[in-house]
């Protein structure tokens, strides 16, 4: 990414009411030098709120975005609602939006919540992907966050809904330099449409139920399959357990997938008593929620 200046900020009129200090560091965040401008991000503690947007901005540079990050890191919750706004501005250039669903998911604010929650509508399928996993970490801090079952069934039936083609060319490319290891997606395209719609439902239905029959869809185990399918069956609503039953049968989910939603837990060690009650003499029994 070239460094350009925000619209309009070629020439700040004398009068503008910054300050020099807020002059010159807005001077370094738009030089056309990397090492400037990671120098006056590690400068910066706590963020002038005018110098925010500029942060946000440099999030879309590959060269930067890593120091961008760890400035507006540290300020998540003095900045969430810019960070929302931002994230909602399809005006902004996407390489911006699609680093700021991390940010939020750190904060703790109902108003970077809601950001993420109406991104879930944003026609980028990766944006969707990354706000999914980023409400879905809020909601383990932050229960009363839980959204109506109702809207969640119809985003998720929205997105059952797309041509195979489109389901199947879903793309989550690698993430960016701001990210760790751990937040890399799994390969395999179908997987990251299958994974997104899991991180729905784990917002309205007992997350390691969900994140367990996710798994055990990809164990290769028939057992297991049979049991996550009976729990998903008995849990959700006809029209999305149909839906997504076509899913599965037209394009058998891919093993690797499993990481996308279990970035921390093996998928071996899976427990039949989190999707359901156990085997009995090898037949699968009513699932519980």
């Amino acid at each position: 990414m070239i460094f350009r200046p925000a619209p309009g900020s070629a020439a700040l009129p004398i009068d503008s009411g910054l300050s020099d200090a807020q002059l010159q560091q807005l001077t370094e965040l738009r030089s056309n030098d990397p090492r400037r401008v990671k120098e006056a991000l590690r400068a910066m503690g706590m963020l002038d709120s005018i110098l925010v947007p500029q942060v946000i901005r440099l999030l879309g540079s590959d060269s930067v975005c890593r120091s961008a990050h760890a400035a507006l890191a540290r300020n998540t919750f003095r900045v969430a609602g810019q960070l929302s706004d931002a994230l909602l501005d399809e005006t902004l250039e996407y390489s911006v939006r699609r680093r700021i669903p991390r940010l939020l998911a750190t904060c703790d604010t109902h108003r970077a919540w809601d950001g993420l929650f109406e991104s879930l509508n944003d026609p980028h399928f990766e944006l969707r992907f990354r706000c999914s996993r980023g409400l879905e970490a809020m909601l383990q801090r932050h229960p009363e966050f839980r959204p109506d079952a109702a809207v969640i069934y119809g985003i998720v039936e929205r997105e059952l809904a797309v041509s195979r083609a489109a389901w199947e060319g879903n793309d989550v490319p690698a993430g960016g330099d701001e990210e760790g290891p751990a937040e890399q997606p799994a390969s395999g395209r179908t997987s990251h449409s299958l994974a997104h719609v899991f991180a729905l439902l784990s917002l309205v239905l007992p997350r390691e139920a969900v994140r367990t029959s996710f798994r055990a869809l990809h164990s290769g185990d028939t057992r297991l399959r049979a049991l996550a399918l009976e729990y998903l069956g008995t849990s959700l609503p006809r029209e999305i357990r149909d839906r997504l039953s076509e899913r599965l049968e037209a394009a058998p989910p891919r093993k690797e997938a499993a990481r996308s939603l279990s970035d921390s837990t093996p998928t071996t060690s899976i427990r039949l008593d989190e999707v359901g009650r156990p085997l009995p003499d090898g037949k699968a029994t009513g699932a519980t929620t």
